[in-house]
């Protein structure tokens, strides 16, 4: 499970995590000119003339992180891996309770393990923690819900009701075509090639720009920072992972979307396909444009060259 907009293969989230080598360019070369230093100096993070330059440039990296994101997580697997303690319950309910979802369907104070859900009064109406989730029907996602979520909400008083729907139906539903009928909406996605959440989360009243924001976000803050993302110098790596772990926690915060899981892809083909580099592409549609089947050349000439050649024990 992530915490964040993000997968972990993201080249920001390999940098925060250490995975990843950081953009710093050391220049010793003693030619550069005037016009070099003032271009450098617009991107102090990236470019070191002294290894002591370098050092605290990878100190200043260093201080990018994650680690101010909550983690969602029931149990604590770091620290617990054999879940005998559900941490995550506990946190819930501290959540709740600071959050004022402290009254029972009648008004008087929750009581766990009695009253069914929570509920909370909002401009004088008591409104109760009774949600629904439209999922894809036949989607075996509901068998992970089930067995995953529907029981540790009701321990901290809050209940979901899942709704099937055929996907034609509920994509309508998630594009704004019909009005939604429940509270949250089950869908996969995959991120855009350019991954840009001032669209997904606006909050732009203008007409038809709403279509553009399917989670009914209307965060302020998270537009704001996802709008500051997107203003970055495309040449200031740095400035730009700052702004997005600042996006992340503020996302992480609020939670327009809640994230599941974060899928990783494996390629399997066989060492005669040369010339495939998936990572270099964004799908394997456009990579294999550039492979073709065929012996490793590099590998073929280091057989021939030790052609001739015989080992002899002494």
């Amino acid at each position: 499970m992530v915490n964040g907009y993000y997968s972990i293969e993201q080249w920001e989230y390999l940098i925060c995590t250490g995975q990843l080598e950081y953009p710093i360019n050391f220049i010793n070369d003693k030619t550069h000119t005037e016009e070099d230093l003032e271009e450098w100096s617009k991107h102090k993070y990236m470019y070191a003339t002294t290894d002591e330059e370098y050092d605290e440039l990878v100190a200043a990296w260093k201080m990018l992180t994650l680690d101010n994101l909550t983690n969602y997580n029931v149990y604590d697997l770091e620290n617990d891996p054999d879940r005998t303690e559900k941490i995550g319950i506990q946190k819930a309910n501290m959540l709740l309770d600071s959050a004022k979802w402290t009254l029972n369907r009648n008004g008087e104070a929750y009581q766990a393990g009695v009253d069914d859900v929570r509920c909370k009064e909002i401009d004088g109406e008591l409104v109760a923690l009774d949600l629904t989730l439209m999922y894809p029907r036949g989607n075996h996602i509901v068998d992970t819900i089930n067995e995953n979520f529907l029981d540790n909400l009701a321990e901290v008083g809050i209940k979901v009701t899942l709704v099937p729907e055929d996907m034609e139906e509920l994509l309508k539903s998630y594009y704004r075509e019909k009005e939604r009928t429940t509270d949250m909406i089950y869908l996969a996605t995959n991120f855009h090639v350019i991954v840009d959440p001032s669209i997904t989360y606006s909050t732009d009243k203008t007409a038809h720009h709403e279509i553009w924001n399917n989670t009914y976000s209307d965060d302020e803050d998270l537009w704001y920072r996802a709008v500051n993302m997107r203003k970055t110098d495309p040449l200031d790596v740095y400035d730009y992972v700052s702004k997005w772990i600042s996006f992340q926690e503020r996302y992480n915060e609020v939670l327009p979307t809640i994230p599941l899981y974060s899928n990783i892809y494996f390629d399997f083909y066989t060492s005669q396909l040369q010339n495939y580099y998936i990572t270099a592409h964004v799908t394997w549609t456009q990579a294999i444009l550039e492979a073709y089947f065929g012996e490793d050349l590099e590998e073929e000439a280091s057989e021939e060259a030790g052609e001739g050649f015989e080992e002899f024990d002494d």
